[in-house]
């Protein structure tokens, strides 16, 4: 078993220089994908507390229940066209209610009381100014549904100008393991069909 590990590793040592310039090939290929056909996404995100301390909580259903229940409704008012053509109106960005929906993710954090609006586009500033914008109107257009309702700013937006994806190098290290598995996938297979070819 050590001569045969000794023998495949000088056998790799052999041919490390195609399987380097396999492996920086493809690599190179996949940062040039990645860096210049992908186009760039940026996300910005803020979070928001809602805070039911004044609700009247009925008796068959706990607080942290009720206030889960209340936080998944607020979610719901926002997931609306309504709420979107209004931070349309507001942002005066370029975007359909439709594209708005796609691009936005309202989530709740670890079953809290805290959730978070994400929005990602191709513009750092489309990003960052609709994310805005839906954290200045949230509040107003809940309580305009539900006078009770008490909704605070926990975590403002940030404008963030590093894109989300693609990861760069992430996906370069991607073409650097697929390059060089190919490439020794293809010198094992020309081994043997070599070894099959000189048996016969």
């Amino acid at each position: 078993m050590q001569l045969s590990f000794r023998n495949f590793l000088l056998f790799l040592l052999k041919r490390s220089l195609i399987i380097s310039i396999s492996t920086i090939m493809v690599m190179c290929i996949f940062y040039s994908i990645s860096k210049y056909l992908i186009p760039p996404s940026y996300t910005a995100t803020a979070q928001l507390f809602v805070n039911n301390q004044q609700s009247i909580k009925p008796s068959d259903i706990s607080a942290l229940e009720y206030s889960q229940k209340i936080v998944n409704t607020y979610i719901c008012f926002l997931n609306t066209n309504a709420f979107y053509n209004n931070v349309i109106d507001e942002s005066g960005l370029p975007y359909t209610s439709m594209q708005l929906n796609k691009c936005t993710s309202i989530v709740v954090l670890n079953n809290t009381e805290i959730f978070q609006i994400s929005v990602t586009t191709n513009s750092a500033n489309d990003s960052y100014k609709l994310v805005y914008t839906m954290e200045n109107l949230a509040p107003e257009f809940i309580n305009h549904i539900k006078n009770s309702s008490d909704l605070l700013l926990l975590d403002p937006v940030i404008y963030n100008p590093i894109p989300s994806s693609p990861n760069i190098y992430q996906f370069s290290c991607l073409g650097a393991l697929i390059g060089c598995s190919l490439s020794l996938g293809f010198i094992l297979l020309w081994q043997k069909y070599v070894s099959i070819k000189s048996f016969e």
